[in-house]
């Protein structure tokens, strides 16, 4: 993993309003668009040459630059807790980061990202400010993972208090058969590797098994909200006296996807291929036209 330290400029253009793509990183994505409605009810649009030139982020730029090539070109960008899981509509499906531009439309586009950045400290009891006193961004290695093999364990006062299946949007008819030897091997992993490391004491951590069973810890992050606590809930992982295990064990017990609801406009989804989504563009803009000719 790279991981980037963020100025409070650049953390301050991310929290801006409009969406806005650095000139110099290509024509398709120097457009701007203003996120708030002008008083007839169209967005406002603006052109990103307006901006000072001086602000954009050059030797942020040239860091992101080696950290991706560090990394063989192909990376996965999350925030201080969280990843861009919102934007893959908005980046024809995939998470990847190759580029720049890549990475600048994550940041710009994802509500989870813009929740790290305002409103990550809202759930500690301590109080204090809800922002990250040392906003980073982390890009790790792109691989491909089957969602099968990932596991989310939970650990509380340093003890192992549950195990559950990561992807619970999905129904895996083989998991019955293979979830009780994943859950031994995490819990093998837990008791041999942990002890003496830097992991804190109430954490949740998601791990991937490879099909040499050997383990991979992919995240580690805060045990409670945001955090979800997938198919069980937190009285109950907070109450346990010892590991609880859970998976998905039928088509009816699937939770609803929790990104579900950013995965764009409906009529975006229900076009088959491409040249039909570029239709419904055409389409759109072709409306818009004729309402303007009519206004006039």
């Amino acid at each position: 993993s790279e991981i980037i330290r963020l100025g409070s400029d650049f953390v301050s253009f991310i929290k801006e309003d409009g969406f806005v793509i650095p000139p110099h990183l290509g024509d398709n994505y120097s457009s701007s668009w203003d996120s708030s409605d002008d008083e007839d009810g169209e967005v406002a649009t603006a052109n990103p040459a307006q901006r000072d030139q001086s602000n954009w982020f050059v030797e942020l730029d040239r860091e992101f630059q080696r950290c991706l090539q560090r990394l063989g070109g192909h990376a996965f960008l999350k925030t201080n807790w969280s990843a861009p899981l919102d934007v893959p509509w908005m980046t024809m499906g995939s998470l990847k980061v190759t580029s720049l531009r890549d990475i600048y439309l994550q940041l710009k586009s994802s509500d989870r990202v813009m929740f790290d950045f305002e409103h990550m400290y809202d759930y500690c009891e301590d109080g204090g400010s809800s922002e990250p006193s040392c906003p980073i961004v982390v890009l790790r290695k792109w691989v491909n993972l089957l969602p099968s093999m990932e596991l989310r364990l939970f650990i509380r006062n340093g003890q192992l208090v549950g195990i559950c299946q990561r992807d619970c949007s999905s129904y895996y008819p083989f998991m019955g058969s293979q979830f009780p030897s994943m859950v031994e091997l995490a819990q093998s992993f837990f008791t041999a590797s942990l002890p003496g490391t830097a992991l804190p004491d109430n954490c949740k951590m998601d791990i991937y098994i490879d099909r040499n069973d050997q383990i991979w810890v992919v995240d580690v992050n805060c045990l409670g909200l945001p955090s979800s606590s997938l198919l069980f809930n937190w009285e109950e992982l907070f109450a346990a006296t010892s590991c609880l295990t859970k998976y998905v064990q039928s088509e009816g017990e699937k939770l609803q996807n929790a990104l579900g609801t950013k995965r764009g406009p409906i009529d975006v989804h229900m076009a088959p291929d491409f040249s039909n989504f570029m239709d419904i563009c055409k389409q759109q803009q072709e409306d818009s036209s004729s309402d303007e000719d009519s206004e006039t």
